[in-house]
């Protein structure tokens, strides 16, 4: 990864670093092939100069001018006028006159470079130097030798391209650290934007662009951060999504389950009775006229029966009809409410000798559906009556628990296990189904109460205490309400 986050700053290095040798490379040609030609195109210009001034010269008098000019350019000059008696009269700038004639007259090898009617440039070169450039013209009688040595002028060029190579050496090398350090701050939002790409990329969108550079990066960024930021909303909400599907689908399926485990229950729970039905009434088909008395046990014996299935068949139209019935919130006192349900079950209380204890300090104001509540208390103390043993003592609280009001109801007797306590619930689950059955209950009672507190959004529950079981449920407390 190191090396890939680092390949775009060295791309970059070595293009604008070819560049550069490129450029200093085709410079150091030019200069090679060219920087010779330019000189001695310089110095013919420099000739032709020199000789419009010396034409100009009257007489013996040279300003003081041409020489300041032929020293600063290399150039050495006479001027050869015919003397009457076949001698001659020099005027020049040179260490040596006669040698300079010499050159013009004698090396060998000239090359005419540049000619008109009254001057030509030559180059002449020979065995021992290498050679001159030279202009000879001839006016108003009187000859004109210019020369300046190309020996010098080839030292200079080749000074300069050796020059010209150091510097682009040194030019390469500065430009290569300075590139660099330039490169890894200019390079530093690419990274950067690179990283929360990354990130992005493992569904991790935390991660966001804080460059500063001022140009299209940070719009790239801003558009980067922008698009992580709908993506993690939108993937969040696909996983809000992906949970509550989830959870539907098991909602699904426990209901599905829970259908499937209904229809075995009833089907069990009404195979039973209808049995019982079916025997008695072909026992009374034999015995209605050998024994009338066995007919009229038979007979009792049906309608129990008949009741016991037909309050199966109410609980469970009861139970489904609780789960569509819309929730009528009220305020009530549900210490009056617990009064009423004492009285409606105190004579099966008194048949199995049971004792029922509820002494409130006064009202309890609750907000709640006092039918839907009224069920839960009538299924709880029912179910209390019937299991209660031992002393047979059924105590009835509705404590203060904040802004709730806490309603229980316990009995003395066997304690549930534990491993059983969620299973409490569900529809038909009976611990003792010999025992339930001879009570006349099917199992549906907390079921029934279940449903209740989950469509109120309540509470509830039951743990073992000490010397018996507690059943209990929440409702919300109502304050400020005096008698």
């Amino acid at each position: 990864m190191g090396r890939i986050r680092g390949r775009f700053k060295r791309q970059v290095l070595f293009l604008i670093l070819g560049v550069i040798v490129v450029l200093v490379g085709l410079s150091a040609g030019m200069s090679f092939l060219f920087l010779e030609d330019i000189y001695i195109f310089q110095k013919k210009a420099a000739l032709k100069g020199m000789y419009s001034k010396l034409t100009k010269i009257e007489g013996d008098s040279v300003p003081e001018g041409i020489y300041r000019d032929s020293e600063s350019g290399n150039l050495s000059w006479i001027i050869v006028t015919a003397g009457q008696e076949g001698d001659h009269n020099f005027v020049g700038y040179s260490r040596d006159p006669e040698k300079l004639m010499d050159v013009a007259e004698n090396v060998p090898s000239r090359q005419a470079v540049f000619q008109k009617d009254e001057y030509v440039i030559e180059m002449n070169r020979s065995a021992v130097h290498d050679g001159y450039l030279q202009l000879i013209g001839l006016r108003d009688g009187r000859c004109v030798i210019i020369q300046s040595p190309l020996e010098s002028m080839r030292e200079s060029v080749s000074l300069a391209n050796r020059f010209y190579i150091a510097v682009g050496g040194v030019i390469c090398v500065l430009s290569l650290i300075f590139i660099n350090k330039v490169l890894k701050v200019k390079t530093q939002p690419i990274m950067e934007l690179v990283d929360v790409s990354q990130h992005a990329a493992s569904l991790d969108f935390e991660r966001m662009y804080l460059g500063q550079c001022n140009n299209e990066l940070d719009v790239l960024g801003e558009n980067l951060n922008r698009m992580t930021g709908t993506l993690k909303k939108t993937l969040e909400q696909l996983r809000e999504s992906n949970i509550k599907l989830q959870e539907y689908l098991m909602f699904k399926t426990q209901e599905e389950e829970r259908r499937r485990r209904l229809v075995t229950d009833i089907s069990h729970e009404l195979k039973t009775p209808l049995a019982l039905i079916q025997g008695y009434t072909e026992g009374i088909s034999a015995l209605v006229k050998e024994d009338p008395e066995a007919c009229d046990m038979y007979c009792e014996i049906i309608a129990d029966e008949v009741q016991k299935t037909d309050r199966i068949l109410k609980r469970l139209f009861q139970m489904n009809q609780l789960e569509h019935d819309d929730i009528k919130y009220e305020t009530f006192d549900v210490a009056g409410l617990v009064y009423k349900a004492i009285a409606e079950q105190g004579p099966e209380a008194a048949i199995r000798e049971a004792k029922i204890l509820f002494a409130p300090d006064g009202p309890v104001y609750v907000r709640s559906d006092p039918d839907k509540v009224e069920e839960v208390v009538r299924q709880y103390l029912s179910n209390a009556i019937q299991y209660a043993e031992g002393e047979k003592e059924i105590r009835i609280q509705a404590e203060n628990a904040g802004d709730f009001i806490r309603v229980s109801i316990f009995n003395t007797g066997s304690r549930i296990p534990e491993s059983e306590l969620e299973d409490i619930w569900i529809e038909f689950y009976k611990q003792d189904r010999a025992r339930t059955r001879d009570a006349g209950h099917a199992g549906i009672g907390l079921a029934i109460v279940k449903t209740i507190m989950e469509t109120l959004g309540g509470e509830y529950g039951a743990q073992n205490k000490e010397d018996g079981v507690e059943f209990w449920f929440t409702l919300e407390l109502v304050k400020g309400i005096q008698e």
